[in-house]
């Protein structure tokens, strides 16, 4: 996918110590937990950094037990106007090792 093509260039041109942070929004997995754990099998030098309660506020319930961040259209309350219209969306922060 294109997705996964251009997040392996932009992991290229990280130097060891250097993040990327990958987001998209989708709902679909492959799009997003599955790509990162596919790109992870096949690099040695890349590894999760994750997200920490209280590093995004408001949004701790949302980081999966892996670190990254996953949300759905079901996560905002629909009686509230001001959170009402929340997509699927996917975020990861990834630390190059090597």
């Amino acid at each position: 996918s294109l997705q996964a093509e251009l997040l392996a260039h932009a992991v290229a041109m990280v130097r060891p110590g250097g993040r990327v942070v990958f987001s998209n929004c989708s709902l679909d997995h492959a799009e997003g937990e599955r790509m990162i754990l596919s790109l992870l099998e096949s690099r040695g030098d890349l590894a999760v950094d994750p997200l920490r309660p209280g590093e995004l506020p408001g949004a701790d319930g949302f980081i999966a037990p892996q670190g990254w961040l996953r949300t759905t259209p079901a996560d905002w309350p629909a009686d509230d106007p001001a959170r009402a219209g929340l997509d699927g969306f996917f975020a990861v922060r990834l630390t190059r090792l090597a």
